[in-house]
């Protein structure tokens, strides 16, 4: 994980990397939330705060989608 960015954000990559990996070999489209302290882009996934977070976990047991 060597670079110019900060190591979180390198690996916050590296993790993205691996959800794409995941998403082209399964073909699973799925509903997908994340907190990061970093700007980066995860595949198919909304950038949210933990508030939000908390309101989508909790909307989606409440739905009994889980």
């Amino acid at each position: 994980l060597k670079g110019e960015a900060p190591i979180r954000a390198r690996a916050a990559g590296k993790l993205a990397s691996e959800i794409a990996a995941f998403d082209a070999a399964y073909g699973m489209p799925t509903a997908r939330r994340f907190l990061s302290l970093d700007e980066i882009a995860v595949p198919a996934a909304e950038r949210a705060t933990l508030t939000q977070l908390g309101e989508w976990v909790a909307q989606i047991v409440r739905d009994g989608a889980c």
